[in-house]
């Protein structure tokens, strides 16, 4: 699709060529058409004024004393719970897991 601003008259214009062909393996046969599409859309002249307000956005503030959660890393083989993997074959399935607790869960 190709699309072209026009300033005189002010616009749009979009153009399309749609083959439409009978056959799946790409024969060209004179049952075949094509259509080339053409679509104006005109830009009218009008000032649209609209008066909005906008309203103060709630703030929360946050506590200085908050500390990091603690967070473990771990490879685990089986399902995310089974036990820790520290050796892996190609093509072996394995979980990676984080585990984090701390006062601060939710807010990071």
């Amino acid at each position: 699709m190709q699309r072209l601003r026009s300033a005189n008259p002010r616009g749009i214009s979009f153009s399309v060529t749609v083959i439409v062909s009978f056959h799946p393996a790409g024969f060209i046969t004179k049952n075949d058409r094509a259509y080339h599409i053409k679509c104006f859309y005109m830009e009218p002249d009008e000032i649209v004024t609209s008066g909005i307000e906008v309203s103060q956005i709630p703030t929360q503030e946050l506590q200085d004393s908050m500390t990091m959660p603690k967070c473990e890393y771990s490879v685990r083989s089986g399902s995310p719970t089974g036990p820790p993997s520290s050796a892996a074959s190609v093509g072996e399935v394995v979980y990676h897991v984080w585990e984090c607790t701390g006062t601060g869960m939710g807010i990071c």
